[in-house]
Protein backbone atom coordinates (compact mmCIF):
# COMPACT_ATOMS: atom_id res chain seq x y z
CA UNK A 1 0.00 0.00 0.00
CA UNK A 2 1.53 3.41 -1.00
CA UNK A 3 1.73 6.12 1.68
CA UNK A 4 0.02 9.73 0.75
CA UNK A 5 2.38 12.53 0.29
CA UNK A 6 0.99 13.98 3.33
CA UNK A 7 1.55 10.64 5.88
CA UNK A 8 4.65 9.96 4.04
CA UNK A 9 5.75 14.00 5.34
CA UNK A 10 4.50 12.98 8.87
CA UNK A 11 6.49 9.77 8.76
CA UNK A 12 9.67 11.01 7.95
CA UNK A 13 11.18 13.28 9.93
CA UNK A 14 12.79 12.35 13.09
CA UNK A 15 11.71 11.86 16.21
CA UNK A 16 10.42 14.88 18.19
CA UNK A 17 7.58 17.75 18.32
CA UNK A 18 6.23 18.93 14.92
CA UNK A 19 3.84 21.98 14.64
CA UNK A 20 1.90 22.38 11.74
CA UNK A 21 -0.69 25.54 11.25
CA UNK A 22 -3.96 25.19 9.18
CA UNK A 23 -3.71 27.92 6.39
CA UNK A 24 -6.64 26.57 4.41
CA UNK A 25 -4.77 25.62 1.09
CA UNK A 26 -2.50 22.93 -0.53
CA UNK A 27 0.05 23.04 -1.92
CA UNK A 28 -1.19 22.61 -5.44
CA UNK A 29 -4.01 25.03 -5.39
CA UNK A 30 -2.78 28.70 -6.36
CA UNK A 31 -5.39 30.44 -3.70
CA UNK A 32 -7.30 29.85 -0.40
CA UNK A 33 -10.40 27.98 -0.82
CA UNK A 34 -11.16 26.37 2.46
CA UNK A 35 -11.92 28.39 5.57
CA UNK A 36 -10.52 28.70 9.05
CA UNK A 37 -10.03 26.14 11.62
CA UNK A 38 -10.48 27.12 15.62
CA UNK A 39 -10.13 23.59 16.71
CA UNK A 40 -7.11 22.73 19.08
CA UNK A 41 -6.10 19.17 19.23
CA UNK A 42 -2.00 17.08 19.55
CA UNK A 43 -1.79 13.87 19.28
CA UNK A 44 1.01 13.10 21.38
CA UNK A 45 2.94 9.53 21.10
CA UNK A 46 0.09 7.55 19.70
CA UNK A 47 -1.55 6.91 22.91
CA UNK A 48 -2.21 10.52 24.43
CA UNK A 49 -3.80 13.39 23.04
CA UNK A 50 -5.62 16.93 23.29
CA UNK A 51 -8.82 18.36 22.43
CA UNK A 52 -10.21 21.43 23.52
CA UNK A 53 -10.47 25.17 22.80
CA UNK A 54 -7.63 26.47 25.23
CA UNK A 55 -5.13 29.09 23.66
CA UNK A 56 -2.03 29.07 25.13
CA UNK A 57 -2.15 32.97 25.91
CA UNK A 58 -2.56 35.38 28.85
CA UNK A 59 -6.24 36.01 28.42
CA UNK A 60 -7.01 32.17 27.59
CA UNK A 61 -5.04 31.57 31.02
CA UNK A 62 -6.61 34.57 33.16
CA UNK A 63 -10.41 35.59 31.79
CA UNK A 64 -11.74 33.20 29.24
CA UNK A 65 -13.59 29.69 29.81
CA UNK A 66 -11.42 27.80 28.16
CA UNK A 67 -10.88 24.06 28.68
CA UNK A 68 -9.16 20.75 27.52
CA UNK A 69 -9.46 17.02 27.68
CA UNK A 70 -6.30 15.12 27.66
CA UNK A 71 -6.46 11.60 27.62
CA UNK A 72 -4.56 8.13 27.09
CA UNK A 73 -6.65 6.20 24.37
CA UNK A 74 -4.37 4.28 21.56
CA UNK A 75 -7.59 3.69 19.47
CA UNK A 76 -8.97 7.36 19.90
CA UNK A 77 -5.74 8.46 19.25
CA UNK A 78 -5.50 6.58 16.56
CA UNK A 79 -8.09 8.17 14.64
CA UNK A 80 -7.53 11.27 15.78
CA UNK A 81 -3.95 11.55 13.90
CA UNK A 82 -5.58 9.56 10.76
CA UNK A 83 -8.22 11.84 10.73
CA UNK A 84 -5.46 14.94 10.78
CA UNK A 85 -3.24 12.92 8.20
CA UNK A 86 -5.95 12.10 5.55
CA UNK A 87 -8.33 15.09 5.74
CA UNK A 88 -6.28 18.71 7.57
CA UNK A 89 -2.48 18.37 6.53
CA UNK A 90 -2.74 18.93 3.16
CA UNK A 91 -4.54 22.30 4.28
CA UNK A 92 -1.27 23.55 6.43
CA UNK A 93 1.94 24.13 6.60
CA UNK A 94 4.68 23.17 8.73
CA UNK A 95 6.34 25.43 11.27
CA UNK A 96 10.14 24.84 11.55
CA UNK A 97 11.87 25.85 14.49
CA UNK A 98 13.47 28.79 12.82
CA UNK A 99 10.38 29.64 12.19
CA UNK A 100 8.87 29.37 15.33
CA UNK A 101 11.37 31.45 17.04
CA UNK A 102 10.74 34.12 15.10
CA UNK A 103 6.90 33.85 16.53
CA UNK A 104 9.79 35.33 19.53
CA UNK A 105 11.51 38.43 17.90
CA UNK A 106 9.30 38.78 14.57
CA UNK A 107 10.59 40.44 11.55
CA UNK A 108 7.51 42.21 10.37
CA UNK A 109 7.17 45.70 12.60
CA UNK A 110 3.54 45.69 13.24
CA UNK A 111 4.03 42.48 15.18
CA UNK A 112 7.09 43.51 17.20
CA UNK A 113 4.85 47.35 18.21
CA UNK A 114 2.41 44.66 19.82
CA UNK A 115 4.40 42.80 21.45
CA UNK A 116 6.23 45.78 22.81
CA UNK A 117 3.00 47.55 24.30
CA UNK A 118 0.76 43.87 25.15
CA UNK A 119 2.50 43.80 28.82
CA UNK A 120 0.38 47.15 29.22
CA UNK A 121 -2.63 44.96 29.31
CA UNK A 122 -1.66 42.12 30.87
CA UNK A 123 -3.75 43.83 33.98
CA UNK A 124 -6.75 43.69 32.15
CA UNK A 125 -6.66 40.06 31.34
Amino acid sequence: MNESPELAACNSAEEGLRIWEWVGQSATEAERRHGTMHSKYAVIDGRRSLVGSYNLDPRSEKLNIESALVFEQPELSGRLRDAFVNNDLRYCREVTASQAAEFETPDDVVERFRQSIGHLFEPEL
